[in-house]
């Protein structure tokens, strides 16, 4: 199995207007030493890089720490843009809606897919890798594992953010980002499917003490419905016929 770790970069100078020499903020340059801290513990076989500035700045505190030398790769750039879009946003939502979009001298999604499809496949299948890349082009690589769900991803990444896929036999298997799609602090809906006081399926002397069910609105590390509980013994109802808004 391939692990990848793909690591947004930090906080960029936006004042900086060359995509490829953007650089990171000051602030952007703590949360790259933080991912070293963080990450310091993984062992990562090979650390790889967007040729982008910022991207690279970002992974190079983990790199030194860890004795390894960033591989850039121009498959893991950012997103070609045209050289001007008067509506971006309404640009951005396009591209969303119809992945093979793109205005002359830019790319569509599906065009960043393929080449971080090749770059996933080209790595050693027993390999743990950092890679140090770019928001849009993240969400890309969620979208491909989950369709549907590259927007809303992506409108909840922060910079620094770290994402985990695994790949077997060349394949995508699964996919790990808790914090951009935490659902800690935010008002979710919870569909309980095992509710308090009801017997477990195998053993019927074992009665499920609390109401079990799922986030409607999100997924887990295992790309299925997150798993809650409503705690609460005035909380009683039928399996499938009611939610929780908390």
């Amino acid at each position: 199995m391939t692990i990848i770790d793909f690591i947004r970069h930090g906080e960029p100078d936006t004042h900086i207007h060359d995509d490829r020499l953007r650089p990171l903020t000051t602030r952007g340059q703590r949360q790259s030493h933080a991912i070293a801290t963080n990450l310091i513990y993984i062992p990562y076989t090979a650390v790889y890089a967007s040729p982008a500035a910022r991207a690279t700045e970002t992974v190079q505190p983990l790199a030194t720490v860890i004795g390894k030398e960033i591989i850039h790769d121009d498959r893991l750039l950012e997103r070609q843009m045209p050289d001007w879009v008067v509506d971006f946003p309404g640009y951005v939502r396009k591209q969303w809606t119809d992945l093979t979009y793109a205005q002359a001298g830019g790319e569509s999604i599906v065009q960043v897919q393929a080449r971080y499809q090749a770059f996933m496949q080209s790595l050693p299948q027993d390999g743990v890798v950092a890679v140090g890349t770019h928001g849009t082009a993240m969400s890309n690589v969620v979208e491909m594992i989950w369709p549907g769900h590259g927007a809303p991803f992506f409108s909840a990444l922060r910079f620094a953010d770290v994402i985990r896929v695994n790949i077997q036999a060349r394949k995508l298997v699964s996919l790990m980002a808790s914090r951009p799609f935490s659902v800690l602090g935010q008002t979710m809906t919870v569909a309980i499917d095992q509710p308090l006081g009801k017997a477990y399926q195998e053993r019927a002397q074992l009665i499920y003490p609390v109401n079990c069910g799922k986030v409607t609105q999100i997924v887990g590390g295992n790309v299925e419905k997150q798993d809650a509980y409503v705690l609460g013994q005035k909380y009683r109802c039928h399996p499938g016929l009611e939610t929780f808004r908390q």
